[in-house]
């Protein structure tokens, strides 16, 4: 033996799996086959679906928590917690484009 340890993970049976065994597995995930661009497009389209809602309610929403008088501290409070929550869900709103453009993009063109 070189001294070098060879383990490096578990099988689904509990044994002990070597580095070569692994690769042999890897070497099964990259063949899985072609994708299926029906189902890219799909998860596109509902993505475009949630944005542009979550958007234009996220936009309403923050118009409206910022112009509503606030009555007493405990009414700012709440306040200031709903607009926050709003200009989150809004920026992940807005940060969802590129991944729809990842998902509608034929992955064939690409660099």
């Amino acid at each position: 033996s070189s001294g070098i340890n060879a383990e490096y993970g578990r099988h689904p049976t509990g044994r002990t799996m070597t580095v070569l065994e692994m690769e042999g597995l890897l070497g099964d995930v990259e063949n899985i086959g072609p994708p299926m661009r029906w189902l890219d497009r799909t998860i596109a389209v509902v993505l475009v679906i949630t944005t542009v809602f979550g958007t234009v309610g996220n936009t309403l929403s923050f118009i409206f928590f910022t112009t509503e008088r606030a009555r007493n501290r405990n009414s700012l409070y709440f306040k200031r917690v709903y607009q926050t929550i709003n200009a989150v869900d809004l920026l992940i709103c807005i940060s969802l484009f590129p991944v729809i453009d990842a998902f509608i993009e034929d992955p064939d063109t690409q660099l």
